[in-house]
């Protein structure tokens, strides 16, 4: 029997037997991929095996010094200065960020960044999520444990609250008065983003399980997730009532909204009996509008999509292994930006500066677009 697991890299799905190895290779990343339930226990290497290797390391440290002499400059004049590195070296408090030297290419420039493995301020682990209040600030929320930090405008650590640490955080958004939405367990829970006191829930139709939550130029909430084995998306007014709810063709979706009230819904679906991905463009009122996009490793098409959002001039931006890929309003691709791989939360602010999450990195970034 064929069961699937996601990579631990970068989320592609993967497939294995009771009859396969331990490890799998990712057709997504090429990642070597320890199988679950098959893991077996770790061997140490013997005593002898142990002494082998420190002699050749020796060995090989002692020749590749000699060689080091022998190569070296005549004369200090003669050494040619290193080429500088892409951004400057992450700040050693990531409670005080400091703005990066200018570094930029011909689609974006890195303003700040800051971020490491670990539980401090500022250390993240499994971050899949960011969110923006009115005021600039920035909420980065953890997947597992419920973890979530706030941040100033400039990246400097704030404050820490936790939500419920037993389930996945799903989903997370902020309104412009620094209330935070938080979707656990198929719920919506509205927390103070300042000190994490929870504020009460918000309901959806009758069966709508909440999976995310993305926020509204008018105040309200974009929520997405499922009814039964359909997705659906809500639109939610600033006190929570729904304005308008309608089901999705794809399944397992994740959704954003532009600035005039279209929605743009990204899952899986199935057609004449084939499984594909795609970006579906609705009206204000759930009226299907257009379709773009498609499983592939080809310029505009998805391969294990994480994210979607749109950017003030009403560009669409889809996040997955292969970085961000852009498209314009009417679904024609326009470029990909090379940000990195496994970018799961990204969200632009109102003077359309882009804050994203580099998952594999635990490192947050804020990026200024020079893209036409």
């Amino acid at each position: 029997m064929t069961k699937t697991f996601n990579c631990p890299s970068c989320s592609g799905p993967l497939e294995y037997t009771a009859n396969a190895g331990q490890v799998v290779k990712c057709t997504f990343c090429g990642q070597n991929v320890m199988v679950p339930h098959l893991r077996g226990p770790v061997r140490s290497t013997s005593s002898g095996s142990r002494g082998i290797i420190v002699f050749l390391v020796v060995i090989g440290v002692s020749v590749a010094g000699l060689v080091v002499f022998l190569l070296r400059p005549s004369s200090p004049s003669s050494v040619s200065p290193s080429p500088p590195s892409f951004t400057n070296p992450i700040p050693a408090s990531p409670s005080i960020v400091q703005p990066l030297a200018p570094a930029v290419n011909n689609q974006f420039r890195v303003v700040w960044a800051f971020g490491e493995e670990g539980t401090g301020p500022g250390h993240f682990e499994d971050a899949r999520h960011l969110a923006l209040d009115g005021a600039g600030n920035m909420y980065v929320g953890e997947y597992s444990g419920g973890r979530i930090q706030r941040f100033d405008t400039t990246g400097r650590f704030l404050s820490q609250w936790i939500v419920n640490p037993d389930m996945p955080l799903r989903g997370m958004a902020a309104d412009r008065n620094g209330v935070v939405y938080v979707a656990q367990r198929g719920q919506l829970t509205r927390y103070d983003g300042a000190t994490g006191n929870a504020l009460g829930t918000w309901n959806g139709p009758a069966g709508f399980r909440f999976d995310g939550i993305y926020p509204k130029l008018d105040g309200g909430m974009l929520a997405y997730g499922s009814a039964g084995a359909e997705g659906m998306v809500v639109h939610l007014d600033a006190q929570g009532n729904v304005q308008v709810a309608f089901e999705t063709q794809p399944r397992n979706i994740i959704a954003t909204v532009d600035g005039v009230g279209n929605t743009y819904v990204l899952g899986r679906f199935s057609e004449r009996g084939k499984s594909d991905e795609a970006v579906f463009k609705y009206g204000p009122d759930g009226t299907f509008l257009n379709r773009f996009g498609s499983t592939g490793d080809e310029p505009g098409t998805f391969r294990a999509p994480h994210g979607i959002a749109v950017d003030g001039r009403g560009r669409v931006f889809v996040s997955d292994i292969k970085g961000l890929q852009v498209f314009s309003p009417d679904g024609r691709f326009l470029e990909r930006v090379g940000v990195g791989g496994s970018v799961f939360g990204f969200a632009f602010d109102d003077q359309n500066a882009l804050y994203l999450i580099e998952r594999n990195a635990n490192e947050v970034r804020k990026l200024v677009l020079t893209l036409d």
